[in-house]
């Protein structure tokens, strides 16, 4: 059972708000790249899930143990970008797939 949950909170929650987050991003910033908007979604995605581990280390310091939590969370925000890269970023690419218009460059056949 413990499996299951933690696959989906660090499996299908990521993904879930890295396709939104692609989903919504383009209509609040329709200035910003694509890949900007993926970029964003994809670190939106493996940051929202790591924000309570972040905030139980910052508030539970570690001084009791005689450590700093400096390197707890450094390997917390690394975890956060692996998640970033490995679940966030094909979701959101999945997301935009074939809504993007082709940008065109006018000199190419010059």
């Amino acid at each position: 059972m413990a499996l299951l949950v933690s696959l989906i909170y660090f499996a299908m929650l990521p993904a879930v708000i890295a396709f939104v987050l692609a989903a919504v991003l383009p209509k609040f910033f329709p200035a910003a790249s694509y890949r900007k908007r993926t970029a964003g979604a994809a670190l939106g995605a493996g940051c929202l899930p790591m924000a309570l581990p972040v905030v139980v280390l910052l508030i539970g310091n570690g001084t009791d143990y005689g450590y700093s939590p400096l390197i707890p969370l450094a390997a917390v925000l690394f975890a956060a970008l692996i998640i970033a890269v490995v679940i966030g970023l094909p979701a959101a690419m999945l997301a935009r797939r074939g809504k993007e218009p082709a940008h065109q460059d006018p000199g190419a056949f010059d």
